[in-house]
């Protein structure tokens, strides 16, 4: 038990405190940016296909709208990421 009490200590001196602290305020960053883009992307989304209203459709319970948005939303959030990621380092 004490020694794990000191590897716990040890982690979380002040620098490596630091390191912890500011990538969770970038993960916090990155999260603020991607909804936003999400929003703009399901709206895009729903401008290119006019022949039916996303929303009713989901209401609807039409499955395959549902997973085609799905992935446009985890696309943009990977997507997202890895930019706001990669700019950081």
């Amino acid at each position: 038990m004490e020694a794990l009490l000191t590897a716990i200590a040890a982690l979380l001196t002040s620098e490596k405190l630091a390191i912890i602290i500011l990538n969770f305020g970038y993960a916090i960053g990155g999260g603020l940016f991607a909804i936003p883009l999400c929003m703009i992307a399901y709206y895009m989304f729903n401008k290119v296909t006019p022949q039916f209203i996303i929303g009713q459709e989901l209401r609807d319970g039409n499955i395959a709208v549902g997973i085609a948005v799905g992935a446009l939303l985890v696309g943009v959030c990977v997507c997202t990421g890895l930019v706001f990621g990669l700019g950081l380092n």
